[in-house]
């Protein structure tokens, strides 16, 4: 499978599934979709670790790494108030929000075949 299109897939599915717990309320049905979610999530990891530490040269990769680490800390410290305030409205509203954004991201946030080489 071409990387590319495995990393959009395993970015749309989760998005999808985030918008089906919005919707969906049976159990079985929810447990399911918040595995996937959480198994793709695992699945991406080593593919995106291996890209970085594929493009980061050796005595730029700790510096690099850290900064990815303090952005992705800055993002949740953004998002997840936001996400809070959502959920004490409406927990499918906040679902539905993530998936909406999730689905948007992996839209535009393309990656270019030239870093999968």
């Amino acid at each position: 499978v071409n990387p590319k299109k495995l990393l959009f897939i395993t970015a749309v599915i989760p998005a999808l599934a985030f918008i089906g717990l919005s919707i969906i309320t049976t159990l079985w049905i929810v447990v399911l979709l918040i595995f996937l979610v959480a198994g793709l999530k695992l699945f991406r990891e080593p593919i995106f670790d291996h890209y970085m530490n594929k493009f980061i040269q050796s005595e730029d990769r700790a510096t690099v790494l850290s900064a990815i680490s303090m952005l992705q800390k800055i993002i949740t410290v953004i998002f997840y108030p936001i996400i809070g305030i959502i959920s004490d409205i409406s927990i499918y509203y906040a679902l539905a929000m993530i998936g909406i954004l999730t689905l948007i991201f992996a839209i535009f946030a393309k990656v270019d075949e030239k870093h999968l080489e």
